[in-house]
């Protein structure tokens, strides 16, 4: 298994990620390229005594494959027996038991990947106080990748890039609070995301029928961003870096900012001129949100000051899809998805009461 999981981390992961997990069990990490990341350091870490053991290695590998680069669909599981067969009973292990090339619930297997995606991995987890089932499904892709300039005469030069096969993993998790997200691989063909999160949705149907998710819109949470008043209710810390609204057929309203250390929030002439651009117009759309959402992280040390990480973010036109363009840990992944998810589900909530109250 060590030789497989050598093989992935450099499509799973980032150099720098990888540098880091051997620098955290203080071990020698420099190295010029992948190759000699792989051959001079890992394989010595993991063959030395004291070094990473194979399961360490293999918890590397599956939070790097399962979190970051992504776009992120989100729904809600409104049947509550079809929510509790998921997390109180034998229901899953049932399920896919017998069938060809689905593992067994808590199984370990990599399989090969192939152009269709497959179930390789089903197993139990938690996020925070409530139980969580996760499904992880690999594809075969393709990426061009660059592998230097060629001279074409008369000065001229061309870079040139080559295909290579890569193997995506995408991912379903289920939460007992009704919660599902599909994350999927951001790939070249920057389109098709919902179609995909549907066919993955149809192949695990057994479990959950896509007809009993409903898509948990994200416009509510657009909306307690942008508004002062509703942003009063917000959880958590975000930065608004960009954002680009538009009047179809009409004018269009792209706002940024350059500085690192500032946000759009901060400026009140941009935040007024807004106001007035989405409250001038009755069919106005958030077509862009781009924004950072601020984990906080408790130092070790009660004298160290408190660690703050920038997690960028982006919400597109699309009614219940955010994008995560950086590679990121699991800590990150989740303190992101909670600004998202738990806001979200409130401005919904909100509106429900609102329309049954009026």
């Amino acid at each position: 298994m060590i030789d497989q999981i050598l093989e992935l981390l450099p499509s799973q992961c980032t150099f720098a990620q990888a540098q880091d997990f051997l620098r955290a069990h203080g071990l020698p990490h420099s190295a010029p390229n992948w190759r000699s990341l792989i051959e001079e350091r890992f394989r010595p870490a993991v063959a030395t005594e004291g070094g990473v053991s194979e399961a360490e290695l293999l918890a590397f590998l599956r939070e790097m494959e399962e979190h970051g680069g992504q776009h992120v669909l989100l729904y809600e599981m409104t049947n509550a027996t079809l929510l509790r067969r998921l997390f109180r009973s034998k229901f899953v292990e049932t399920r896919f038991a017998g069938l060809n090339g689905i593992p067994a619930l808590g199984a370990v297997v990599f399989p090969e990947a192939h152009e269709k995606p497959r179930i390789f991995d089903i197993r139990r987890d938690r996020r925070g106080a409530h139980a969580t089932l996760v499904l992880k499904l690999a594809l075969m892709r393709e990426r061009h990748v660059f592998i230097g300039n060629e001279e074409r005469g008369g000065g001229r030069y061309a870079r040139v890039f080559e295909k290579q096969p890569y193997r995506a993993v995408n991912v379903v998790r289920f939460c007992e609070s009704g919660l599902c997200e599909v994350r999927i691989r951001a790939h070249e063909r920057n389109f098709g995301y919902e179609h995909e999160a549907n066919a993955m949705l149809s192949l695990i149907g057994g479990l959950a029928p896509r007809e009993a998710l409903s898509e948990l819109s994200l416009t509510g949470l657009k909306d307690m961003i942008f508004d002062s008043h509703l942003r009063e209710d917000f959880d958590g810390e975000v930065m608004l870096k960009t954002s680009k609204h538009s009047v179809p057929d009409g004018p269009v309203m792209a706002l940024s900012i350059g500085s690192a250390e500032s946000h759009l929030l901060e400026h009140q002439n941009a935040i007024d001129g807004l106001r007035a651009f989405r409250t001038g117009h009755s069919d106005v759309r958030a077509d862009r949100v781009g924004f950072w959402v601020v984990q906080r992280i408790e130092p070790a040390d009660d004298e160290e000051q408190e660690e703050r990480r920038f997690l960028k973010v982006e919400l597109a036109d699309s009614l219940n899809e955010f994008i995560l363009s950086q590679n990121i840990d699991r800590a990150a992944y989740e303190s992101i998805f909670a600004v998202i998810a738990e806001n979200a589900r409130k401005a919904v909530d909100k509106a429900r009461t609102g329309r049954h109250t009026s």
